[in-house]
């Protein structure tokens, strides 16, 4: 065996439990603690033969952190999609209970309306990130903006478009 496979296999066995309770402090679901504590790991291993030795546990460390960083991003982004997915179920509800067959021109026609009331900014995100659902994630700079400060106005868009879609149906 290698000294260099030696060293990794040594420095896991030394970090893996104290990675672990790190990512378990700040992650309260077993599970979920134990995936990203993992996700350290591959990291580790890939970045391994770059890394030096004597920095490879606070190296560890900030992987762990930036892991659980993305960790509760990933889980905020699926709540608002799921909360979004649930809206669009009552709002198709709403149109059912409104008339018993809802033809595809109102649809269309409420869809127009809505969008309608969008700046030609928030259209061009609604096609590009809410319609298509591209992923946000390196397409920030195509806007002059960062990825958070992009994530953050499809995030607003979406209440905007759910707010507009509410009244919209009300006044139907």
């Amino acid at each position: 065996m290698k000294k260099r496979d030696h060293d990794l296999e040594k420095t896991i066995r030394e970090n893996y439990d104290i990675i672990y309770i790190y990512c378990r402090r700040r992650i309260h679901n077993e599970q979920d603690a134990r995936d990203v504590t993992q996700e350290v790991f591959e990291a580790f291993i890939k970045s391994f033969n770059s890394l030096s030795l004597e920095k490879s546990t606070a190296w560890l460390y900030s992987c762990a952190h930036n892991k659980i960083v993305d960790f509760y991003k990933k889980e905020r982004r699926e709540k608002e999609n799921r909360d979004f997915a649930e809206f669009s179920e009552e709002t198709a509800g709403l149109f059912y209970e409104m008339e018993e067959d809802v033809s595809e021109e109102k649809i269309e026609v409420m869809k127009e309306t809505v969008l309608n009331l969008l700046t030609p900014k928030e259209i061009i995100i609604y096609n590009e990130f809410i319609a298509k659902n591209t992923k946000i994630k390196g397409a920030g700079h195509l806007y002059g903006m960062s990825d958070d400060a992009l994530y953050k106005r499809v995030v607003r868009l979406r209440d905007k478009i759910l707010q507009i879609t509410k009244q919209v149906l009300r006044d139907m």
